[in-house]
Order: structure tokens, then C-alpha cells, then sequence
């Protein structure tokens, strides 16, 4: 176990347990939205840290977004580990008091029954040569 800080988050993590519940998920989803993700994200500098994956979100919304050269992606990652401090996620509550803003991400975590959920909104630029389908 590991205690990383991340903005107002104190998290014991167990990065293997994370990293082989990455290591045993499905492939990722090759629909055009999923791969403009991946191509649009590559992680955060702590992800290592963590065990995660970025390209195997746990699970991965997109939408268009307001602008027509990006998309709005809502998702989650699991991870292996405890919150320590800082606030939690609780009945669907996504406001500034949950929630910290990294780059174009907004993340938030909440707890689940074997560990922790990082959920995060972000609008990402379209990266695809294929135009967007909606």
C-alpha cells in the first residue's frame, strides 16, 4: 500500500491490485468514440502510481459537447485502496465541494465495495480523421 495525494485527496492505494484488475479487464472498446478517448487522454502523471490503465475506463460515456470538435466523456475508473481524506461523492452530489477541476477533467471519488471509484467529466478535442457521427 501507498498513500498518494491527489489535489484534496489523501488515497491508500494498492497499485497491484489495481493494476491487475486492469490487467484482467476486457479489451478496450473500439467504437470511434472509446478510441477518441484514448487518443485524446493518454492519463494523469499519478496513474502510474495508482496501477490504472487509462485506456480501460471502467466505464465510458461520451456526448457531444458544445463545441463540434470535442466530445464530453463521463466515466469512471476503479482502484484498489481506501480514501483517507477529502471529500466523497455521495447521491449522485457533483459539485465544486466533491469535486476538483485538473486540466479539462473534473474528478471526484466515492467508495465502493472493494475499494475506490475515480469518476471524472471531461470535454476532449476530436482527434479522429473520421468525422463524428451525431
Amino acid at each position: 500500500m501507498k498513500t498518494v495525494q491527489i489535489a484534496k485527496w489523501r488515497i491508500e492505494a494498492d497499485p497491484e491490485a489495481t493494476h491487475d484488475h486492469y490487467r484482467s479487464a476486457c479489451p478496450p472498446c473500439g467504437c470511434l468514440y472509446c478510441r477518441n478517448f484514448r487518443k485524446a487522454f493518454s492519463g494523469f502523471p499519478w496513474f502510474e502510481e495508482l496501477g490504472v490503465a487509462p485506456a480501460l475506463a471502467d466505464l465510458l460515456s461520451d456526448f457531444p459537447a458544445e463545441s463540434p470538435d470535442q466530445r464530453l466523456y463521463i466515466g469512471h475508473y476503479h482502484l484498489a485502496g481506501r480514501l483517507l481524506d477529502g471529500p466523497e461523492i455521495m447521491d449522485g452530489q457533483w459539485d465544486e465541494s466533491v469535486t476538483a477541476a485538473i486540466g479539462e477533467f473534473t474528478i471526484g471519488f466515492s467508495r465502493s465495495e472493494d475499494g475506490l471509484i475515480l469518476e471524472f467529466e471531461a470535454v476532449l478535442p476530436w482527434r479522429m480523421d473520421e468525422s463524428q457521427e451525431d
